[in-house]
């Protein structure tokens, strides 16, 4: 393990929230680092850099709070990244979580309009940046005026003439 991100669920399961999670455990449902076993079958190979979210992580198995977890082989996804361990670290469960809710949940499609309340949280702006790269045209929303530059820069209020031109979106 090299860093992970700190979870709300984690904050529950602290405080007796989840009655599900079974101790002695060690909490954490996201986490990236190193594969130091190389697992041929899988296609993961010692030195790896690798990130993992939830699958029961931290809840039915020990987590990402570890110095090492093992974790199903489908659940990982080797990267090659040049961010530091610290920023990377927060980055799978937010990520998982803006595609969960854009394709699972959604079914977002090209050309349609979306609307992200709180689009300066990490969730809204990776939503925003995901639903943009697949040509929808995205509009998100902030409760503090100090953010709205912040909306700006990322492009989350524009609309290409084409994608704001769709029928019926």
């Amino acid at each position: 393990m090299k860093a992970f991100g700190l979870n709300r669920s984690e904050l529950y399961t602290r405080q007796g929230l989840s009655p599900n999670v079974k101790f002695p455990r060690i909490l954490g449902i996201e986490v990236v680092g190193l594969v130091v076993a190389e697992a041929p079958d899988n296609g993961f190979r010692q030195g790896d850099t690798v990130a993992t979210a939830m699958g029961g992580m931290g809840r039915d198995f020990d987590g990402g709070y570890a110095e090492y977890t093992c974790v199903p082989a489908t659940q990982v996804q080797a990267l090659k990244t040049s961010l530091p361990w610290e920023t990377f670290g927060a980055v799978p469960e937010m990520l998982q979580t803006s595609w969960g809710s854009l394709f699972k949940s959604l079914r977002l499609e090209e050309g349609e309009r979306l609307l992200i309340r709180g689009g300066t949280i990490s969730v809204g702006l990776a939503a925003a940046a995901i639903a943009k790269s697949h040509g929808a045209c995205v509009a998100s929303t902030t409760r503090r005026p100090e953010r709205a530059a912040l909306l700006r820069a990322s492009g989350s209020i524009r609309c290409s003439a084409t994608t704001a031109a769709s029928p019926g979106r």
